[in-house]
């Protein structure tokens, strides 16, 4: 069967859809066992789910962030402000509304996605989840930093780190390694977009066994006018690297299916790109960042690297896509079945 390709098709997520199911049911079965074995665990779910299960997630979110005046008017504590919420503040406010109300609100929502209706359904049905970022599953993690970004100019990004600083940070046993290039990430980007607020997010990665195979994959929010000044401030965050092979220091792309964001012409070079936005977006970026988290951590600690936590975000972004998954709670709890989709 041949699918759509343009990530603006209507039915692109539905073949993105089909297409899982097609490779799932084409694995045999002993390499599915091995893919549950291997694969984190994440609360009651279970299993990691695949990439286009989180699309309900961003979905409702966007969707609640439309209808956000509406939701205001009929909750307890109403609000006349015409300005979107915080994530935290529609968490908040859908906490507070009688479940009747809440209920009529995802009735609405699942009858308004029918798309993510079915994957609720599909997949979903049933399971639950922790409200607590904390616990969650890497992959989810970085899917809710994903959806707490928005839904415009979201920016994947690849930084590898050069030798010296590398060797600068070795030298610093007592430090914790993620934080120190967090604040080296936030340092640059003061120094050329001073004063503005860049939302972003990362996940600490090492491809060999030596500290030169140390980088960072994650998502920046960054427009045509800023992305420059992004990519010299990572640039500067990745001091000394020596490009090899294809590999760039800085590689930008998009969080779509149809890039692999990790080679090919970086997205900063791109003359007015036609920016992907919306529901136009996938998760397989924040996957794919999520796929050696555990491998890391154990090998580096087994050799006394203290690296702390290896993801960190900007300032303020950790609790909004902590009320972002509790949202996507929300809306799993609810359950399709209840709201009329068996």
């Amino acid at each position: 069967m041949t699918y759509p390709t343009n990530p603006n098709d209507p039915d692109y997520v539905l073949a993105e859809l089909l297409s899982h199911i097609e490779q799932r049911d084409a694995t045999d079965s002993e390499s599915r066992a091995k893919t549950r074995l291997s694969s984190p665990r994440l609360g009651a779910l279970k299993t990691s789910p695949s990439p286009v299960y989180m699309r309900p997630a961003a979905a409702f979110v966007r969707f609640l962030r439309k209808n956000h005046v509406v939701i205001y008017a009929n909750s307890p504590s109403p609000t006349s402000t015409l300005t979107a919420p915080s994530n935290q503040g529609l968490l908040n406010t859908l906490e507070s509304l009688p479940p009747e109300d809440l209920q009529s609100l995802i009735t609405e929502f699942l009858k308004s996605h029918p798309v993510d209706a079915m994957l609720l359904a599909a997949r979903l049905k049933g399971k639950t989840i922790s409200s607590d970022l904390s616990k969650a599953d890497p992959f989810i993690r970085f899917a809710m930093y994903q959806v707490a970004l928005g839904d415009e100019n979201v920016c994947t990004f690849t930084v590898r780190l050069g030798q010296d600083f590398l060797e600068r940070l070795s030298q610093r046993t007592h430090d914790n390694l993620s934080q120190l290039i967090n604040d080296r990430v936030k340092t640059c980007l003061n120094e050329f977009l001073p004063g503005q607020a860049v939302p972003f997010w990362f996940v600490l990665e090492n491809s060999g066994t030596d500290i030169a195979g140390f980088h960072i994959h994650g998502e920046v929010v960054a427009d045509k006018d800023t992305l420059p000044l992004v990519k010299q401030a990572f640039e500067k965050t990745g001091l000394g690297y020596q490009q090899r092979w294809k590999n760039r220091r800085v590689h930008f792309g998009e969080p779509t299916l149809s890039s692999t964001n990790r080679s090919g012409q970086c997205l900063s070079e791109v003359d007015n790109p036609e920016r992907v936005s919306g529901s136009s977006m996938s998760f397989h970026w924040a996957n794919y960042s999520a796929k050696d988290v555990k491998y890391v951590q154990s090998y580096w600690q087994s050799r006394d690297v203290r690296l702390g936590k290896l993801w960190k975000t900007s300032t303020g972004l950790n609790q909004e896509a902590a009320a972002c998954l509790g949202l996507f709670k929300l809306l799993l709890d609810y359950q399709p079945a209840r709201a009329g989709y068996a």
